[in-house]
């Protein structure tokens, strides 16, 4: 039996897409397209993150483009990463 897995995520390029264009409103939809990402995957943004989580799989941290999940089996680690890539 297989203890636990996790994955992790991490948005590349987050500094070069929040300052590539020096205007402030740039800046700012920037970093809010990151938070909306992180949220995605907060269990405590409301319903839509407890359907985005698989069957198997907890959020352990999340945020600045950056993320954990602890997943109880291989298949909740496979689900969670195609949907991570796939958003």
């Amino acid at each position: 039996m297989v203890g636990s897995l996790f994955v992790s995520y991490d948005v590349r390029g987050i500094q070069r897409l929040i300052f590539g264009v020096p205007r402030l409103r740039t800046m700012i939809g920037a970093s809010y397209q990151i938070v909306q990402f992180d949220r995605l995957w907060d269990d405590q943004s409301g319903s839509r993150a407890n359907e985005q989580l698989p069957l198997g799989v907890s959020r352990i941290a999340n945020a600045g483009g950056r993320g954990v999940f602890q997943c109880d089996h291989e298949a909740a680690a496979d689900e969670i990463t195609d949907r991570l890539v796939a958003e």
